[in-house]
């Protein structure tokens, strides 16, 4: 690209080519946008990418609620479905308000202006089999960097099928 983009990570490298293999394509742009763990295409198909969220938020299954408590965030996730149990319970601290001035590459003096750029992205639980369905509850540790601007930072959690990548349900909260 002749630039480095500062905000990526190996973390978020692996993830995207386990969809490449999860989709069978030869390659995987950026962005690359998957909704739900069973369509993927170009991020600049903002059309696509409005129509394919819409038709998997009326899928959604079960809730999360999520409580901001300093440097830590309590999770609760409940109401999911029994075939749930099992599926990881995943939290990523976003940023947003976040610019790149580009100096080479095919976007060679271009601002980028960034929205919800991933700065933390990890695997906090599984989902265990409950009454009637599947949830999970635990309190979890934040790494909050002194450069990130708190007032732009938001939690999301999201469960996630660990074989078929559907996401049954996803909260949000800003710190």
């Amino acid at each position: 690209l002749g630039w480095k983009d500062r905000f990526s990570a190996d973390t978020f490298t692996k993830r995207q080519e386990q969809y490449g293999r999860r989709f069978h394509t030869e390659s995987v742009d950026t962005p690359q946008v998957v909704v739900n763990g069973e369509v993927e295409f170009v991020g600049i198909d903002e059309a696509r990418a409005r129509k394919e969220i819409a038709k998997a938020a009326v899928r959604q299954a079960g809730q999360v609620e999520l409580k901001a408590q300093g440097n830590a965030v309590a999770i609760r996730a409940q109401s999911l479905p029994a075939e749930a149990a099992g599926s990881e319970v995943i939290l990523a601290v976003t940023e947003t308000n976040l610019d790149t001035d580009v100096r080479r590459g095919e976007n060679s003096g271009h601002k980028l202006r960034h929205t919800g750029v991933a700065r933390t992205f990890l695997v906090v639980g599984r989902a265990e089999a409950a009454a009637g369905g599947a949830g999970f509850t635990g309190t979890v540790p934040l790494f909050v960097d002194p450069e990130w601007k708190r007032e732009n930072l938001k939690v999301v959690v999201f469960v996630q099928d660990r074989t078929s990548r559907r996401i049954w349900t996803v909260g949000t909260v800003r710190l």
